[in-house]
């Protein structure tokens, strides 16, 4: 997760975002601009973005609207066991870069019935437990994707610092 030398971070008052890399995944074909953070390519399990140490904590799974849309289709069991390997990883998301109402008025490519691809995503959102987040737009999706691996990333660091702080020499 950090760059820094493990006994410099150990001492660190302060995450900085240069301390933090965010790994996107190899087959990320239109990937989002990291912003502040350092980034990586590299294969992952599960998931387009993670953080790098934080691999088996965090995920980001990306959507546009039309490859959402397949999922509910032809891409239906692929989808379906990504979601399951998404579920072993304790602070996952799907992030749609598109609207609900996007999805409600059927503006993709795929045949599906809106009403059809609403009760996907509820049905997945219960089952697999985990939350897909319309941001509606791409710009939106980035931002909230570059924010939300911030953040988790601070928390990360913040408990990691709490309880180095609770150790008794």
């Amino acid at each position: 997760m950090f760059d820094a030398p493990a006994r410099v971070v150990e001492w660190m008052e302060k995450l900085l975002h240069e301390h933090v890399t965010v790994i996107v995944d190899t087959r990320e074909q239109r990937p989002f601009e990291i912003t502040k953070m350092q980034n990586e390519r590299m294969k992952l399990d599960s998931g387009d973005y993670s953080i790098k140490g934080l691999e088996k904590l965090v995920a980001v799974e990306r959507k546009e609207l039309n490859d959402l849309a397949s999922c509910f289709t032809v891409g239906r069991d692929r989808f379906k066991a990504e979601l399951e390997r998404l579920r072993e990883i304790p602070k996952r998301i799907v992030v749609v870069e598109a609207s609900w109402g996007q999805l409600a008025e059927g503006d993709f490519t795929s045949r599906v019935h809106p009403n059809s691809a609403m009760g996907s995503i509820a049905s997945w959102s219960g089952f697999f437990e985990i939350g897909f987040f319309f941001a509606g737009s791409r710009a939106r999706a980035q931002g909230f994707t570059n924010n939300y691996l911030w953040q988790i990333a601070k928390a990360h660091y913040e408990e990691a610092k709490r309880k180095r702080g609770n150790r008794t020499e």
